[in-house]
């Protein structure tokens, strides 16, 4: 490990004039936040999600509960305004009905439920398709996560007849995956399904994080040479040209009791409050350590070195598309230092 420093050979800014491809998630959880990153950074992004739409536990398509259609029109007379491509994404979380209640997040059985058969799945894909019409989106992006493998074939043809109905349009269709897909000795989805989501997506999105998280030890959000092996694994089934290699901005504290996520405003508020030596290991992440009330508590992040070091290699490997989740939990230095400039924006 070595002390955190920033030099100007090593600081690398995004800053491009949209000579490259960048997406950014806007959440309906931390709106103001991201919507702030969002319109402080116009320049940079050339494609915009906001990470809105939900399921109540009849399977059908709603606004998130913390959201509404006056924030919705903040985005997209924002994004029209600057010519960027407006495509929100749709994800399986259920929300209840009534605020107190308790939400269920990436569920599985909603996933089923929508799949049940091809009647409710032609409902679902028109439910789909209506939304995109009414807005005047660019297009839709679909993050349906930890399914059970037994819909997975049901999964593939809903993608195949969304795809059509979207390009009937001349709208985008876009697909995010986990990096189990395509990582580890058994993966969840096998080589034929991942050829025809290839197939039918505009763009792919590989979630090139949770290397470490809330289900593991202290560790790296992702490394370099990891996203290197998850890419490579993703080229042999999708097309590379249809790739997006979507980051990571914030990161975890684990402590004697639990792991959790956090900004990187907390974590420097955590910084201010402490006073830790800051470390970096050999990959350029930074980490550091320290007690409170007798207990250990490890935090590891991303700033603006990290996430360059990471889109170097990305640019490595001929990945022209870069998604960055979740807008508002960054290092805004990502946006400012020189070094990242010769690539964002």
């Amino acid at each position: 490990a070595v002390t955190a420093s920033l030099s100007s050979e090593e600081e690398f800014v995004f800053k491009s004039s949209r000579n490259e491809y960048i997406c950014g998630w806007l959440t309906y959880f931390s709106f103001e936040e991201s919507f702030r990153s969002f319109k402080d950074n116009t320049d940079v992004f050339s494609e915009i999600n906001p990470f809105i739409y939900v399921f109540d536990k009849n399977g059908s398509i709603r606004i998130a509960r913390d959201f509404n259609e006056i924030n919705l029109n903040r985005i997209i007379e924002l994004a029209r305004r600057n010519g960027i491509k407006l495509i929100p994404t749709i994800v399986n979380d259920v929300i209840a009905a009534e605020a107190g209640s308790a939400d269920i997040l990436k569920d599985p059985k909603i996933i089923h439920i929508i799949l049940a058969d091809q009647t409710i799945v032609k409902k679902h894909t028109d439910a789909i398709t209506a939304l995109v019409d009414k807005n005047g989106f660019d297009g839709i992006e679909i993050d349906y996560e930890n399914f059970d493998p037994k819909d997975n074939t049901r999964l593939v043809k809903f993608i195949q007849l969304l795809s059509a109905q979207m390009h009937i349009r001349g709208k985008t269709l876009n697909i995010v995956l986990e990096p189990k897909f395509f990582l580890g000795s058994k993966p969840a989805l096998n080589s034929h399904d991942l050829y025809a989501i290839g197939a039918s997506a505009d763009t792919v999105k590989i979630m090139c994080y949770n290397m470490h998280g809330l289900f593991s030890k202290a560790g790296p959000v992702a490394t370099p040479e990891w996203i290197k092996q998850l890419l490579r694994a993703a080229e042999k089934t999708i097309p590379k040209e249809k790739l997006c290699a979507a980051l990571a901005l914030h990161g975890f504290q684990w402590g004697t009791d639990k792991a959790e996520s956090l900004s990187y405003k907390k974590i420097k508020e955590l910084e201010a409050k402490h006073k830790p030596k800051i470390l970096r290991d050999n990959n350029d992440v930074p980490y550091f350590s320290y007690i409170e009330t007798g207990n250990k508590n490890t935090v590891w992040f991303e700033d603006a070195a990290s996430i360059a070091a990471k889109v170097k290699t990305i640019r490595a490997e001929g990945i022209k598309k870069i998604a960055f989740w979740r807008l508002g939990e960054e290092d805004q230095n990502l946006y400012s230092s020189p070094a990242v400039n010769s690539v964002l924006r």
